[in-house]
């Protein structure tokens, strides 16, 4: 009777934690963005707590030295821009360079999220340092 008992707790455990795996798993977004100055891609999204977390690379593909914030996403629930949580960075890239950044936003509910390219021109320095 005991080995039963270790056994459904064994499954109940093996659930749970499928379940907890399951719902702060990362999930592709489809998102890509190539406007001839810079390259969006590889855009994935997961709920964590009452966040939103997404992240996403950058390739630089203007020659020199030019200025990249992670403001580069918008994302809605039920048609409403969420409120972006958490430090804005900013990266300098050559010509062909990558980077990974990642944004933070309070979601509204369970409702599934509609991640964007943010449509207000990020702004982009090109610098001679």
């Amino acid at each position: 009777m005991i080995a039963v008992e270790v056994i459904y707790a064994g499954i109940l455990a093996l659930v749970v934690w499928y379940a907890r795996w399951r719902r702060d798993a990362w999930r592709v977004s489809g998102l890509y963005e190539d406007t001839g100055d810079w390259q969006l891609k590889d855009v994935r999204w997961r709920r964590l707590g009452g966040h939103i977390e997404v992240t996403y690379s950058v390739i630089n593909q203007l020659p020199g030295q030019t200025r990249y914030s992670n403001d580069f996403i918008r994302v809605f629930q039920r048609g409403v821009s969420l409120e972006e949580r958490g430090v804005h960075v900013s990266r300098v890239l050559l010509k062909g360079a990558e980077t990974r950044f990642m944004q933070v936003f309070d979601a509204r509910d369970g409702s599934m999220p509609v991640i964007q390219r943010n449509s207000l021109d990020t702004e982009r320095e090109e610098s001679d340092e």
